[in-house]
C-alpha cells in the first residue's frame, strides 16, 4: 500500500496511507487513513497533487534532507519536527541550514563544541547541522578558496535571528578573534561582540511574536587578515522601524533603551524622569514590562560595552538626555482655538513638557513651540507661517520624535563602527540579519520595503540554489543545458524598474503638484492593472492594491504611503536642530545636511528643489543594491530560522505556523528549482537493491545494472517511462517526472507480486505434505510415549532403593563420628583441666615475686622523692633570697614537676611565685623610672615616684635620683614662669616697678639651666625699661613731694626723652602730674576767688594729650585756651587747702542729730557769703576729703582713725602686685619706632572690682573706684557748678598707704 503526504488542517502534512478507492459519479475516490487511524476521502485530482513517500523514508534520519529519495513540503516539515523533539534543533536542506527556535537554553554552544566544528572543518570531515558548521565551513572556505564568505540569517519575528547571528560571532570570535601579529593589543573580536548590547537595546524592542524583536536588519562585514584572524568589522544597518517610537499595538512595547532608561534610579531622577505609565510614548499600548527581562542588568551589559567600545561619559550623557527629550516630546497635548475673526491656530496645553525638552535637546522652548504648532510656506514673493490643527501638530511632534531617534541610531552605528573598523582586510565574511518576509492584517509602506528586500535576497537565493543544481549535473555527467528555470525577476522589475515601477512613481508623486495617495494608486492600477504586469492585481476597495510575491499575494494599503517615503522633517524643525546646544543632536542633524545629497544623482545634484532630497524608497533601494553587489562577491551560506510556536514554548512545534514560515523563507524554491529537472534521485547501490527484482541481471557494476533495469522496464512500460525520464548518473539515478516514479514503484510491485505467487504455491505444496503425514506421525508419537512411561517407571524404582541404601549408610557414618567427637571431647576437658593448675600455681608464685620486688622499687622511689622535695625547697628559698626573676622562674619551673608530692613544695613554690611577682613589679618601676629620668619629663617622673614609693623603694639609687631631678625640673619650670611672667607684661609701668625682682628671676633662671630663649627675652625686655628707669623715679619723688615746678620739669624731660627714644613711656606717672597741676589751679581758684589756670604753654600741651587720649577736646579745655591768666603761676610752688574749711566740714559731718548738722549750716552759709558758695565749698571739700587725703596731712587722724591692719597692707601689696601684672608693657613689632604703650585701657575691669582691696575711713567703705562720665561735646557752656563738677570727674586720684616706704598706687 502506498503513502502520500497529504494536507492536514492542525499538522499540514501528514503521511496517510492509501487503503483502496472506488468510482463515484463525480470521478475516482481515494480512500487514506492518516497515522492517528483516522480516515479522510481525497479526490483523484487532490492525490495527484500529493507526493509518495515510503515509511523507510519517514524512519531515517538524515543530516542532509536532500539525500532523500523524495523532496517536498511534507518531507521537509516531517523531518524538521521529527528532529526538534528529540532538541536536534539544525537540519541541513542541501547548503541551508533550518533554526528551529526551541525556546529553551541548550547546552550546544560551549567551547568543547567550538573546538569539535573547528577540528572537523580542518580535516574536511562531514559536519552535523548546527550554527557553529555554517560558521566552520564560511571560515574554512574563505581559508582554503581565498574567497570572501557571507552568511545570510533571515526569519520572522520570533524565529531567532539575533541570536543565530551571536552564535555566527561567537564562533568567529573565539576560532579568529585571538591577537594577530599584525593586530592591536585589543582583541576585536570581543569588540565586535560588544556591539550586539548596545544594537538590540536601541533597535530591539517587544512585539506580539517575539520580546528581544530585532526592529532593523544589518550586515555586519568582518574582515580577516591573510593569516585568518579578525582584523575589524564594518556595521551596516537598514531600515529601522521609526514609527515604533510613537505608536505601539497592544501587548508591544517601544524600543529596550526607554525601559532600561527609567529602571535606573540615578539616570531617572538626573533627568527629572517618571514612570514608564506616565509617558505617552510608553503606556499606549498597556505593556511596560517584560518578565523575562530584567532591565537593570540589561542597563549595566550596555553601559560595559559602551566603556568597550570607547564611548566617552559625555556621549553617554548626550544619548540618555536625547532620549529623555523625546519621552517628554510625546507627552505634549495641543488645543485648537479660533479667533474673532475666523483664524485658527493651535497652542500647547502643557507647556512645562515643552520646556523639558527643549532642555534636554538644546533648543530654545519658544522656538520649539513654534516649529511644532506653525508651517514655513515659502512663495514667490514671500514667506509666510501657516498655523497647523491639533492633529498636524501631532503628526509634526511625532516626526520629530522619530527623526531625532533614527538620527541617534544611526549615529551610534557610525560611533561603533569607529572603534571596531580597522580598514579593509584581505578577505571578509560578512553576516547579514535581516527581517523575514512579512503578511499581516494591513501592510503599508514598511512592509513593501521588506518585501521587496527579501524578493531581492530569494532571487539571489534562487540564483544559487539553481547554481548548485547545476552544479551537480555536471558533477555527475548529465545533460543539463534543456533544464529551464523560472525565476522571481517580474516582481522584482514592478518594484524597483526606473521610472515605471512601483518605487518610481511614488517618488514621481512626490514632485508633482497636489500628489496625493489617491493618486498613487490611481497610477499603480493604470499602469499595472488589468494583466498588464503579472505579479500586480487590483483590489476593490481603492485604497489597496495587491503584490504578487513568491511567499505570497500581499494585499497594501496605499494611506500614508507619501509621507513615510519622505525623509525630511518640516524646515523649521531642521533648522531648530541643527543650532541644538546640545552636542549630540548638533552632531547627529548636521551630519544629516552634510550627506543629505550623497545618494542623488549627479544631474539631480546639480538642480533643486525637492529631487535633491533621497526619499525613504530610494535610499533603501540604493542600500540594498550595495548589499546585493556585495553578496554578489561571495560564496554565500543560508540559515533560515523558524519559530516553532507562538506561545513561545519548549517542546512545542505548531506545522501550520513552521509551514508557512518555511515557504515565506524561500525553501520550498529549493523544491520547485529541483522539479524543475530530475525531481527524484537515488543512490546507485540502493536502486539496485530495491528494483533489481523487476530485471534479472547477473554479474554487472552498479550504474551497468541501473541501465539495464531502466532499459527493460522502458522497453515493456508502453510508453509510460520515456528516454527523457531517466538519467544515470556516475553516483545516483535520476528521475525527472511522478508519474515515471509511480511507474517504477507499479514494476516494482508487480514484480514482488509475481515472486509472492511462487513463494505461496510452494509454501501451500508444504503444507500438503504436511496434512498426509499428519496421521502417521501421530502414531508414531503415541508409541513413543508407552514406552518412555514404562521407561521412567523402572527408573523410579531403581532410584527409590539406591536412595533408602544410601540413607542407611549415612546415619552409620554419623553414629561413628558422633562416638568419636565425643572422646575427644573428653580428653581435651582434661588437658585443660591440668593446664589451669599449673598456670594458677605459677600465676600464685608469680604474683608473690612481684610484690617483694615492688616494695622495694617504692622504697626507693620515696627516699627519692623526698630527696628531691628537699633540694627544691632549698632551692627555692636560695632563689627567693637573691630575688634574681631568671633564677626564680628556672627554679619555679623546675619545681612545678614535684608540687605534687609535698606541700612543703607547694607552699615554696607559691612563696617564690609571689617573689617573683614582686620582684617583676619592682624591675618596672625602676625602668619607668629610669626612663623618666632620660625624658626629663616632669610629669612622668612625679607618676614614676609616685608608684616607685607605694612599692617602698625609697632607698634605690634611681628613687633618689629621680626625686632630685624632679626638684630640679619643677624649680626651672617655675624660674622659667616667672621670667616670662615678668618680662612679657604689656604695662611697661607695671615692668618698671618690678625691675629688681625681673633681675634676681633672671639670675635664678641662669643658676636653674632655663632655656637661654627665655633668659635672653628677659635680658631684652629689661634692657629696655631700665632705660626710663630714672625718670620715673624723679617723677614719681616730684608727686611725692608736691612740688609743681618739679612736675613740670619731670614733664618736659619726659616729652624729650620720648622723642628722642621715639616711644612713649611712664604714661600713669605722666596723667599724675597733669591731675596734680589741675588740682594746684584748682586750690588757687579756691582760696583765691579768681579763676586762676595754668600757664597756657603747659595747658596746651595738657590739652593736646587729653585730645590724642580722648579723641576730642572738651569745652572746658577750649575755655581755658582763650583765657590769658592775670596772675603768673611760676612763683606758686605749693598751695595748701585751708584748714578751716575741713575743720568746719568736719565738724558738720560729726554732728550727733540732723537738727544740730542743719543749723551749723546756716551758719556756715552767712559766713560763706550765701548757699551757692556754701555748695561749692562743700563740693571741693567732699572731693578733697574722698580723693585726695593724702595732700592734707593734717587730717590723716580724722580719715584714718584706727592704722592699717597688716593683713589690709598684704591686701594692698597683693593687688599692687596682680595690676602690675596685668599692666605690663606690651611690646608691637620691635624697632626705633617701637613705643611703649600703657595696658590700663585693656584691665579687666571685673578683675579690679575683685580684687580692689577696702580700706575703712570713719564708718564708710572705700574701694578706690572712680566714677568716669564722659560729656557729650555738643552741650552748651556749663555753669560755675557743673564745671566744677566736671573738673572734679575728669581728675585722676592717688592713694597713698600709710607707709611712707610702700611705692604709691597710681590709679588713673
Amino acid at each position: 500500500m502506498a503513502m502520500y503526504f497529504i494536507p492536514d488542517k492542525d499538522l499540514a502534512w501528514v503521511a496517510a496511507t492509501h487503503t483502496g478507492q472506488e468510482t463515484t459519479p463525480t470521478g475516482i475516490s481515494h480512500f487514506m487513513t492518516k497515522p492517528d487511524g483516522s480516515k479522510t476521502n481525497l479526490k483523484d485530482k487532490q492525490l495527484q497533487l500529493c507526493e509518495t513517500v515510503t515509511q523507510a523514508t519517514l524512519d531515517s534520519n538524515p543530516p542532509n534532507l536532500v539525500d532523500l529519495e523524495s523532496f517536498s513540503e511534507g518531507i521537509i516539515l516531517h523531518m524538521c519536527k521529527k528532529r526538534f523533539m528529540t532538541d536536534d534543533i539544525y537540519t541541513f536542506v542541501g547548503t541551508i541550514l533550518v533554526a528551529v527556535n526551541p525556546f529553551q537554553r541548550l547546552n550546544i554552544y560551549t567551547e568543547n563544541i567550538i573546538n569539535k566544528f573547528r577540528a572537523a572543518a580542518r580535516r574536511a570531515e562531514p559536519l552535523e547541522p548546527h550554527v557553529f558548521a555554517v560558521a566552520a565551513l564560511a571560515l574554512e572556505h574563505m581559508q582554503q578558496h581565498k574567497k570572501s564568505q557571507s552568511v545570510l540569517i533571515s526569519g520572522e519575528s520570533g524565529a531567532g535571528k539575533t541570536e543565530s547571528t551571536k552564535h555566527i560571532l561567537q564562533y568567529l570570535a573565539d576560532v579568529a578573534g585571538k591577537e594577530s601579529r599584525r593586530s592591536s593589543s585589543v582583541n576585536v573580536g570581543q569588540q565586535i561582540l560588544q556591539s550586539n548590547p548596545i544594537l538590540e537595546s536601541f533597535g530591539n524592542a517587544k512585539t506580539g511574536r517575539n520580546n528581544n524583536s530585532s526592529r532593523f536588519g544589518k550586515y555586519m562585514e568582518i574582515n580577516f587578515l591573510g593569516e585568518g584572524k579578525i582584523k575589524g568589522c564594518r556595521i551596516t544597518n537598514y531600515l529601522l522601524e521609526k514609527s515604533r517610537v510613537v505608536f505601539q499595538i497592544p501587548n508591544e512595547r517601544n524600543y529596550h533603551v526607554f525601559y532600561m532608561l527609567l529602571n535606573n534610579p540615578q539616570l531617572k531622577s538626573k533627568h527629572g524622569l517618571e514612570a514608564a505609565s506616565n509617558y505617552h510614548y510608553l503606556n499606549q499600548s498597556g505593556c511596560t514590562d517584560v518578565p523575562s527581562r530584567n532591565e537593570g542588568e540589561e542597563m549595566s551589559e550596555m553601559i560595559a560595552a559602551f566603556n568597550t567600545l570607547e564611548f566617552t561619559q559625555t556621549n553617554q550623557d548626550n544619548i540618555f538626555e536625547a532620549l529623555a527629550g523625546i519621552l517628554n516630546l510625546g507627552n505634549i497635548k495641543f488645543a485648537e482655538s479660533c479667533a474673532a475673526d475666523g483664524t485658527e491656530s493651535v497652542s500647547v496645553v502643557n507647556p512645562d513638557y515643552v520646556s523639558k525638552a527643549a532642555k534636554l535637546l538644546g533648543l530654545n522652548g519658544e522656538l520649539l513651540t513654534n516649529a511644532i504648532t506653525t508651517r514655513k510656506v515659502v512663495l514667490p514673493s514671500e514667506t509666510i507661517f501657516k498655523p497647523l490643527t491639533g492633529v498636524q501638530a501631532r503628526d509634526m511632534t511625532d516626526a520629530l520624535s522619530k527623526e531625532i531617534y533614527r538620527q541617534i541610531f544611526d549615529w551610534l552605528v557610525r560611533k561603533v563602527n569607529d572603534t571596531i573598523y580597522k580598514g579593509e582586510g584581505d578577505l571578509s565574511i560578512g553576516v547579514l540579519d535581516i527581517f523575514g518576509f512579512e503578511l499581516f492584517k494591513i501592510n503599508s509602506f514598511e512592509q513593501l520595503c521588506i518585501n521587496f528586500a527579501n524578493e531581492k535576497l530569494q532571487f539571489f537565493f534562487n540564483a544559487i540554489i539553481f547554481e548548485g543544481e547545476m552544479e551537480m549535473y555536471r558533477s555527475e555527467g548529465i545533460d543539463c543545458s534543456d533544464i529551464k528555470f523560472q525565476d522571481n525577476q517580474g516582481c522584482l522589475d514592478l518594484i524597483e524598474k526606473p521610472r515605471f515601477g512601483l518605487f518610481a512613481l511614488l517618488d514621481e508623486e512626490l514632485i508633482v503638484p497636489n500628489g496625493s495617495d489617491t493618486k498613487l494608486v490611481g497610477k499603480y492600477n493604470q499602469s499595472f492593472g488589468d494583466g498588464k504586469q503579472a505579479f500586480f492585481a487590483k483590489e476593490r476597495n481603492p485604497d489597496f492594491f495587491v503584490v504578487k510575491h513568491f511567499a505570497g499575494d500581499v494585499s497594501y494599503k496605499i494611506t500614508n504611503f507619501m509621507e513615510k517615503n519622505k525623509d525630511a522633517l518640516a524646515e523649521l524643525l531642521t533648522e531648530a536642530l541643527e543650532g541644538s546646544s546640545q552636542p549630540l543632536v548638533k552632531e547627529v542633524f548636521l551630519y544629516d545636511k552634510d550627506h543629505a545629497n550623497d545618494n542623488a544623482s549627479p544631474t539631480k545634484r546639480r538642480g533643486g528643489g525637492a529631487l535633491n532630497k533621497p526619499t525613504i524608497a530610494k535610499k533603501f533601494k540604493q542600500n540594498l543594491d550595495s548589499l546585493m553587489s556585495s553578496l554578489s562577491a561571495t560564496a554565500p551560506h543560508f540559515i533560515r530560522c523558524v519559530k516553532s510556536n507562538s506561545k513561545q514554548a519548549p517542546k512545542l512545534l505548531e506545522a501550520p505556523l513552521c509551514l508557512r514560515q518555511l515557504k515565506y523563507a524561500g525553501l520550498f524554491e529549493a523544491i520547485r528549482i529541483r522539479k524543475s529537472g530530475y525531481a527524484y534521485r537515488f543512490a546507485l547501490d540502493y536502486f539496485v537493491q530495491k528494483y533489481h527484482l523487476t530485471c534479472p541481471t547477473k554479474g554487472l557494476e552498479e550504474k551497468q545494472e541501473c541501465e539495464a533495469i531502466l532499459a527493460h522496464l522502458e522497453a515493456k512500460s508502453n510508453g509510460q517511462l520515456l528516454p527523457a525520464d531517466w538519467r544515470v548518473g556516475r553516483t545516483k539515478v535520476f528521475l525527472k517526472s511522478k508519474s515515471a516514479r509511480l511507474y517504477l514503484e507499479e514494476a516494482r510491485n508487480e514484480a514482488i507480486m509475481n515472486h509472492v505467487v511462487i513463494i505461496q504455491s510452494f509454501f501451500r505444496m508444504g503444507l500438503a505434505k504436511i496434512h498426509t503425514f499428519a496421521a502417521k506421525y501421530e502414531v508414531m508419537k503415541k508409541k513413543k510415549e508407552a514406552m518412555r512411561k514404562a521407561k521412567e517407571e523402572v527408573e523410579r524404582l531403581a532410584k527409590i532403593e539406591a536412595e533408602k541404601k544410601a540413607k542407611e549408610e549415612e546415619a552409620r557414618k554419623v553414629r561413628e563420628e558422633r562416638e568419636r567427637k565425643e572422646k575427644e571431647r573428653l580428653a581435651v576437658l582434661e588437658r585443660e583441666r591440668l593446664l589451669r593448675e599449673a598456670a594458677v600455681l605459677a600465676e600464685k608464685k608469680a604474683r608473690e615475686k612481684s610484690i617483694i620486688a615492688l616494695q622495694g622499687i617504692c622504697r626507693i622511689f620515696h627516699a627519692k622523692r623526698v630527696c628531691n622535695s628537699l633540694r627544691i625547697c632549698k632551692d627555692l628559698e636560695r632563689a627567693i633570697l637573691t630575688r634574681d626573676d631568671l633564677y626564680l622562674e628556672r627554679v619555679i619551673h623546675n619545681a612545678k614537676k614535684f608540687s605534687s608530692f609535698s606541700n612543703r613544695v607547694r607552699n615554696r613554690i607559691e612563696d617564690a611565685r609571689d617573689v617573683l611577682v614582686e620582684v617583676k613589679e619592682e624591675s618596672e618601676v625602676l625602668g619607668r623610672l629610669e626612663t623618666a629620668i632620660e625624658s626629663e619629663d616632669i610629669y612622668d617622673l612625679q607618676e614614676s615616684i609616685a608608684l616607685a614609693g607605694t612599692h617602698y623603694m625609697s632607698d634605690k639609687p634611681q628613687y633618689l635620683h629621680a626625686v632630685k631631678l624632679c626638684q630640679t625640673l619643677t624649680n626651672r619650670e617655675k624660674a622659667r614662669k616667672r621670667i616670662e611672667k615678668l618680662s612679657s607684661s604689656k604695662n611697661a609701668n607695671m615692668v618698671l616697678e618690678q625691675a629688681d625682682e625681673l633681675t634676681d628671676a633672671i639670675e635664678e633662671a641662669k643658676e636653674l639651666g632655663v632655656q637661654d630663649f627665655y633668659i635672653l627675652s628677659a635680658e631684652t625686655m629689661l634692657a629696655k625699661i631700665m632705660v626710663f628707669m630714672p625718670l620715673r623715679n624723679k617723677m614719681r619723688e616730684s608727686v611725692e613731694l608736691a612740688s609743681r615746678k618739679l612736675m613740670l620739669q619731670a614733664l618736659e624731660e619726659r616729652r624729650q626723652q620720648s622723642e628722642t627714644e621715639g616711644h612713649d613711656f611712664c604714661i600713669e606717672e605722666m596723667h599724675a602730674i597733669r591731675s596734680m597741676l589741675k588740682m594746684f589751679s584748682f586750690e588757687v581758684q579756691l582760696k583765691g576767688g579768681n579763676d586762676v589756670k595754668c600757664p597756657p604753654n603747659e595747658m596746651g600741651m595738657i590739652n593736646n594729650e587729653n585730645e590724642q587720649d580722648n579723641g576730642q577736646a572738651t569745652d572746658h579745655d577750649h575755655d581755658q585756651e582763650q583765657h590769658h591768666p592775670e596772675e603768673d603761676l611760676d612763683n606758686i610752688d605749693d598751695i595748701r587747702l585751708p584748714t578751716w574749711a575741713f575743720s568746719s566740714f568736719a565738724n558738720i559731718q560729726n554732728a550727733e542729730t540732723s537738727g544740730e548738722r542743719v543749723q551749723m549750716l546756716r551758719d556756715l552759709s552767712k559766713s560763706m557769703g550765701g548757699p551757692e558758695r556754701l555748695r561749692e565749698i562743700r563740693r571741693v571739700y567732699q572731693w578733697v576729703s574722698l580723693y585726695a587725703t593724702w595732700r592734707h596731712p593734717s587730717h590723716e587722724q580724722m580719715l584714718f582713725d584706727n592704722e592699717i591692719h597688716d593683713d589690709e597692707d598684704a591686701a594692698a601689696n597683693k593687688y599692687r602686685s596682680k595690676l602690675a601684672l596685668s599692666a605690663s608693657i606690651k611690646l608691637h613689632s620691635p624697632g626705633k619706632n617701637t613705643k611703649l604703650i600703657s595696658g590700663s585701657a585693656t584691665r579687666d575691669k571685673a578683675h579690679l572690682k575683685a580684687s580692689t582691696p577696702k580700706f575703712q575711713r570713719g564708718n564708710k567703705t572705700d574701694t578706690g573706684k572712680v566714677s568716669r562720665n564722659r560729656r557729650s561735646p555738643n552741650t552748651k557752656t556749663p555753669t560755675a557748678e557743673k564745671k566744677l563738677a566736671r573738673m572734679m570727674q575728669e581728675y585722676s586720684t592717688f592713694y597713698d598707704t600709710y607707709n611712707k616706704k610702700a611705692p604709691l598706687d597710681w590709679r588713673p
